[in-house]
């Protein structure tokens, strides 16, 4: 069916429990997040950790808040995109907080951080589903988050909006490099250092945080990461004989079985929906699912998940990906 990215919500959660963590154990003196770069037995102290966030995206920003507002440590963001498509809140889908997703967020970044999402969003009250059969005839199912949860709702918000949020709660003294990073292609920790080296593909040598070299990494790189590809390969970087880094990191992505396209459309639902409310229609044997909802005041989330076809099943055995023979 539609994604309704719980993913981001749970992202921020885990970060959050990350970094307590983290804070226990710089306040109790001891550091052993990466060992390989870091002997655990000296002693550390908040200030002398120096992390490096790959991936200015929702998780990677939510871990600068955090890592500021936890630990009392301020990253540096290496981010891939231009500073124009960094800045530009028009990009993206939708994301959608529930109430433990909320309380993350008012974790690391307090109550302000919190209420402005709820604000920049809709509230949802309700879900209405249209099934095969009944084109006509949605079933409304009203959502009781918010009175389960001591007021807290469930809020839909565009992607873009919950990614400047952040940006507006990041530390001073938090750098974010646009236009950095995308060419990292593995790492080597040094123990006489102490530092994390990041190589760039085709090289052995930095040219990325020579100037001051990390010796914590947090990869926040999305769904294709290379870092997740080299823990998963256990390697510490990409051969040379590996030029095609996307297939390689493509192969390791589990296929969901459906293409899911997804907009931001700048106007709203009109009446004949009912307010507050998502929408979720269904075709027959469920593949293609529709959905459309409100993300904050002028603005709906559009979305269709299709699903992959049956080809010659009985004879081959194999399935037609959609749009597979299209040049993406």
């Amino acid at each position: 069916g539609i994604i309704f990215f719980y993913a981001v919500a749970r992202i921020i959660i885990i970060i959050f429990a990350l970094f307590v963590l983290l804070n226990n154990i710089v306040e109790n003196n001891g550091y052993n997040i990466m060992t390989m770069a870091v002997d655990s037995t000296e002693k550390y102290d908040a200030s002398l950790v120096k992390p490096v966030i790959l991936g200015g995206g929702i998780a990677g920003l939510a871990t600068a808040v955090a890592l500021k507002n936890i630990a009392g440590i301020s990253p540096i963001i290496l981010e891939k995109s231009s500073l124009s498509s960094f800045q530009n809140v028009q990009v993206g889908g939708a994301v959608q907080f529930g109430p433990n997703g909320l309380k993350a967020l008012r974790a690391i970044g307090g109550e302000a951080l919190m209420q402005k999402c709820i604000q920049s969003g809709s509230i949802i009250k309700g879900n209405a589903m249209i099934f095969p059969g009944m084109p006509h005839k949605p079933t409304f199912f009203p959502d009781t988050t918010e009175e389960d949860n001591d007021g807290l709702p469930k809020v839909l918000v565009r992607w873009g909006i919950v990614r400047e949020l952040l940006v507006q709660h990041l530390s001073p003294e938090t750098t974010i490099l646009t236009e950095a990073g995308g060419d990292v292609c593995g790492y080597e920790a040094t123990k006489i250092e102490r530092n994390i080296i990041l190589l760039p593909k085709g090289t052995n040598e930095s040219t990325i945080m020579d100037r001051d070299p990390a010796n914590l990494i947090v990869s926040a790189e999305g769904v294709r990461s290379k870092f997740r590809y080299l823990v998963n390969h256990n390697k510490d970087r990409f051969g040379e004989n590996e030029e095609d880094l996307t297939a390689l990191i493509n192969n390791d992505v589990k296929d969901s079985g459906r293409i899911n396209l997804k907009a931001i459309v700048p106007r709203d639902l009109d009446d004949s929906f009912k307010p507050g409310y998502t929408y979720a229609y269904f075709a027959q044997n469920a593949g293609v699912a529709c959905f459309a909802g409100p993300v904050g005041a002028g603005y709906t989330y559009w979305a269709i998940s299709i699903a992959d076809s049956a080809a010659d099943e009985e004879e081959s055995g194999e399935t037609t990906k959609f749009l597979s023979g299209v040049d993406m």
